[in-house]
């Protein structure tokens, strides 16, 4: 009867685990980093690698300031899109604001099947600056 009791109690054990584990599921992780947007809106490429489970990529702009003291300068958003590394343009251009939620980049259609790409940010000024991005690749 203990031997039984044993069993049965270790069979619910890993029963309630399993269900845990499903009922959370896997989710990719947020990555956050540092980008410099050169001067004269020239490009700044993240290679990113996406799971395709989800038809964008989830972009943010923590913060944006620049690079120098340039007076009167007001830096509150950048431009990204999605591109494939034979400068194929991937999704269309979106301007993030500094300190909003994060914005879907949407991918064409005809292009969902494409794992890695490049993650495009340039500057909303011609003047260099420094921002702070977090994105899923998804």
């Amino acid at each position: 009867m203990k031997k039984i009791r044993t069993k049965l109690v270790n069979i619910l054990g890993v029963a309630l685990l399993m269900a845990m584990i499903t009922a959370t599921g896997v989710r990719a992780a947020s990555t956050r980093e540092t980008i410099t947007l050169r001067e004269n809106y020239i490009e700044t490429n993240i290679s990113i690698t996406r799971s395709l489970s989800r038809s964008y990529v989830t972009v943010r702009c923590i913060s944006v300031y620049p690079t120098n003291y340039y007076k009167g300068e007001q830096y509150t958003k950048i431009r990204t899109y999605l591109r494939f590394f034979d400068h194929t343009q991937l999704s269309k251009s979106y301007t993030l604001i500094e300190g909003d939620r994060p914005t879907l980049v949407e991918v064409y259609e005809g292009y969902l099947d494409r794992k890695s790409m490049y993650l495009i940010f340039t500057g909303n000024s011609a003047k260099s600056a420094e921002a702070r991005v977090e994105y899923n690749p998804n």
